[in-house]
């Protein structure tokens, strides 16, 4: 097999162990996880945040932008260009800035949001299925966030649970790595940095 194929059975692999948590236990991982990211010094040194806006099958950040604008903080969350697989990115001021979007995911608002410069943000926190000890992930499979990631200078970021956390993943020559892993155990620096 090749690696596109690697990640799409890892991919179905670790949907399905995240479907098999009950409510109860991913809200208790999910607090977890927030009070690790909000703790660590990458958030709390950082002015501005980009963040996905979580669905039911990933790590939960609504908690994690209600914080971010408590304290002060730019918030910035992406708009899938499905035609160019590309992101855009809108500074959200409330949660109710948000709407149904593509691939059944809340996306800012266009009529009352401002689009903004993603590379002046302080910090990209990027969805991910799985990811390993190196800085790499297996996400969703259309390659958004490798594009947008190519580019961006501030702090990668991630979160997950630890039992999803893999010594090494698959790689294409286009993945990017995150530098820092956010679970529900703490805060950890990636090795592939």
């Amino acid at each position: 097999m090749g690696v596109r194929e690697d990640k799409k059975e890892l991919r179905e692999k670790y949907k399905a162990v995240k479907a098999s948590l009950t409510k109860e236990q991913k809200a208790l991982l999910d607090e977890q996880v927030y009070g690790a990211f909000i703790n660590s010094l990458s958030y709390r040194h950082s002015k501005s945040i980009i963040i996905y806006v979580s669905r039911e099958d990933e790590v939960g950040t609504f908690s994690i932008i209600q914080k971010a604008f408590e304290d002060g903080k730019r918030v910035a969350v992406p708009l899938c260009v499905p035609k160019t697989f590309a992101l855009e990115f809108y500074e959200i001021k409330s949660l109710s800035d948000l709407q149904n979007g593509h691939y059944n995911i809340l996306e800012p608002d266009q009529n009352i949001c401002v689009k903004v410069d993603p590379f002046a943000f302080d910090v990209c926190v990027v969805p991910g299925v799985c990811f390993d000890f190196e800085g790499y992930r297996i996400g969703f499979g259309k390659g958004y966030y490798d594009r947008f990631l190519e580019n961006f200078k501030g702090i990668k970021a991630g979160l997950s649970y630890s039992f999803l956390m893999q010594k090494k993943l698959p790689r294409g020559r286009f993945d990017k790595s995150i530098e820092i892993i956010a679970t529900e155990k703490g805060v950890k620096r990636l090795a592939g940095i």
